[in-house]
């Protein structure tokens, strides 16, 4: 009994009608999106009758967090898996090997990476109190259930023949944008949209108010979106 009890207690629970759900745009983030990837994301908000705040994050530029974030991600990679990388040399496949076997470099250069985590700690509060407004004693402290809209990608997914150059930098800034949950460690749920240039799918990031709130961040956009339930 004990033990369900805590499990109840990990995750959140249904959100209650009387909760206040407020949608905030993050500017910074839709910045690093094509035009074709903005417009049809503000298309679907405006088609679900989305009503959102706009938010920037002041002097802070996303696109300059990938590299950090990369180093710390592979630190803790090589945290996780390097003993039994160096017992068993498994093969992985291209690319992938180079960055498993490139780990255990990265997470040699100590002081780098505790450079690295430590701008990642600063950029994952400035996110939760300048999106979420997490700090009570500030005067502009949110109340309620915030959702953070960003894109999921920087584009619609390119062309076969596009150029590498456009391809790498489009890349580069959806890994940035792929950040801003993975900084903060608060779950995001991606609603798929539809591009009104050429009808290719764009993904429309919704980021959760706070950690383990995985099942009330769902059931909330279920509602608010009118999304079928039962492909949730």
């Amino acid at each position: 009994v004990e033990e369900k009890e805590e499990n109840s207690n990990s995750s959140n629970s249904k959100i209650d009608d009387d909760d206040d759900v407020t949608f905030v745009k993050l500017e910074d983030a839709f910045a690093l999106a094509t035009e074709e990837a903005r417009t049809a994301i503000e298309s679907f908000l405006q088609k679900n009758d989305i009503e959102y705040e706009n938010i920037t994050l002041g002097n802070e530029n996303i696109l300059e967090w990938w590299d950090d974030f990369r180093i710390q991600q592979t630190d803790d990679v090589w945290k996780a898996h390097g003993e039994w990388i160096r017992k068993r040399h498994p093969f992985f496949g291209p690319g992938v090997n180079e960055r498993f076997y490139g780990a255990e470099m990265v997470s040699k250069d100590t002081e780098n990476v505790a450079r690295a985590r430590d701008s990642n700690q600063k950029r994952a509060e400035i996110i939760l109190n300048e999106v979420f407004r997490t700090n009570t004693s500030d005067s502009h402290h949110r109340t309620g259930k915030i959702i953070c809209v960003v894109p999921a990608a920087a584009c619609a997914p390119p062309l076969l023949n596009e150029d590498a150059s456009i391809v790498n930098d489009l890349r580069v800034k959806t890994l940035s944008l792929s950040c801003i949950s993975g900084l903060t460690g608060l779950p995001q749920v991606v609603v798929p949209c539809v591009s009104n240039k050429n009808e290719l799918p764009i993904g429309v990031g919704f980021i959760g108010w706070e950690r383990k709130c995985d099942v009330a961040l769902l059931e909330t956009l279920v509602e608010k979106l009118n999304i079928d339930s039962s492909v949730v």
